[in-house]
């Protein structure tokens, strides 16, 4: 172990690899992960299919465009989330829109939902500046 290892491990980038000792790819931006869980949810019928098949069968077909497993993980957490937490979330974009009806766009709604965790932390409006800056 080297002295660079080390200090990749403290800074919790430990390098990892995949099959013989080559470099894992990196992560998708922040934003691309956020734009896919958007598509992800937004595809979802729960009329036509659960929310695990719609996963397996919608991500298995995005194997490509998604570079690891932490990706993939991260899009299926955030999808679970956002069902699970669907009626908090719409009541949180009613109170969004209520108080932000002259700034805010219906049309982001989704972008919203993904924020609204965020948001909680350091209030809507930093919510609402995720939507201005893609």
């Amino acid at each position: 172990m080297t002295l660079q290892d080390d200090e990749r491990r403290a800074s919790g980038r430990a390098a990892s690899t995949r099959g013989e000792g080559s470099p894992r790819s990196a992560s998708l931006p922040a934003s691309k992960l956020i734009a896919t869980t958007i598509e992800v949810y937004e595809a979802w019928r729960p009329e036509r299919l659960t929310l695990d098949s719609h996963l397996a069968k919608d991500l298995a077909a995005r194997a490509s465009s998604l570079r690891s497993a932490s990706d993939t993980a991260f899009v299926k957490q955030c999808v679970y989330g956002l069902a699970r937490y669907a009626k908090l979330l719409s009541r949180f974009l009613e109170a969004f829109y209520d108080s932000n009806s002259g700034t805010a766009s219906r049309e982001d709604g989704s972008l919203y939902r993904c924020g609204a965790p965020a948001g909680r932390a350091s209030g809507a409006r930093r919510v609402h500046g995720l939507a201005s800056r893609g």
